[in-house]
């Protein structure tokens, strides 16, 4: 037991470390015409680093809604197409209904800054 709390743990502060190295030091958190050029490619580069984390720990990980807020957070940056995103989000709601992260992550994705517009954001709510 105690390694699959030590995985987890891992997990959690891996993912969350590189996404927040993503938004703070290489993209920012503004709108995408406002980054600098070359900060894309670390931006880039440290979501891939988040996912590839979450991905390889899923098994022991995703029963802890924190995975799919860090992984929903992961599909918004990485520009996943709404099907897709969908599918995680659902996966996400059918493993924890009450998670306030995971609803949040969507409305999030759901910004006119990034995937979607206000009338999208009223029909999720």
């Amino acid at each position: 037991m105690g390694c699959d709390i030590s995985k987890l743990a891992h997990t959690a502060y891996s993912a969350k470390h590189c996404s927040r190295q993503a938004r703070r030091h290489a993209r920012g958190g503004g709108y995408a015409s406002s980054v600098r050029p070359d900060a894309w490619e670390p931006f880039a580069r440290y979501i891939r680093l988040a996912r590839k984390h979450l991905e390889l720990h899923k098994a022991v990980a995703s029963v802890d809604a924190r995975w799919y807020e860090e992984m929903l957070t992961v599909a918004r940056a990485e520009g996943w197409d709404r099907p897709q995103f969908e599918s995680l989000l659902k996966e996400g709601l059918d493993r924890e209904p009450y998670s306030y992260q995971t609803y949040s992550m969507a409305l999030e994705y759901l910004l006119p800054k990034w995937h979607g517009d206000l009338i999208e954001i009223e029909n999720f709510a």
